[in-house]
């Protein structure tokens, strides 16, 4: 039996402030979702979110994407709940590849990789 058969995708996405306001990384995350959410069921995608605004909607929920936000009004905060969330991850999970949307992110998803 060919072991890729029950093989299954899964991805992690790191995003700052997605829907909060609008930008030129704000648009180029939206494509991503857009694009990863016709993906079938067998595909595992978690989206962890730092600065989300709970004013805003979320249009991407689904079944396809796991969503896991992060407000603090503490900044140091936010970043060290979002470090732990994906470490935590990344050992459980094994992804396949981690994504994020913002320069700023590199370092962390660097470290962590």
């Amino acid at each position: 039996m060919d072991r890729h058969l029950n093989y299954k995708k899964n991805y992690i996405f790191v995003f700052i402030e997605v829907f909060g306001c609008e930008g030129g990384i704000q648009s180029y995350v939206k494509e991503i979702l857009a694009a990863y959410s016709t993906f079938d069921k067998d595909v595992k995608q978690e989206v962890l979110l730092v600065r989300y605004s709970l004013n805003r909607a979320n249009p991407y929920l689904s079944k396809n994407f796991n969503f896991q936000y992060f407000k603090s009004p503490l900044p140091q905060l936010e970043r060290l709940k979002i470090a732990i969330a994906l470490f935590l991850r990344i050992l459980r999970q094994r992804p396949n590849h981690v994504f994020w949307g913002h320069i700023k992110l590199a370092p962390l998803v660097g470290i962590m990789s």
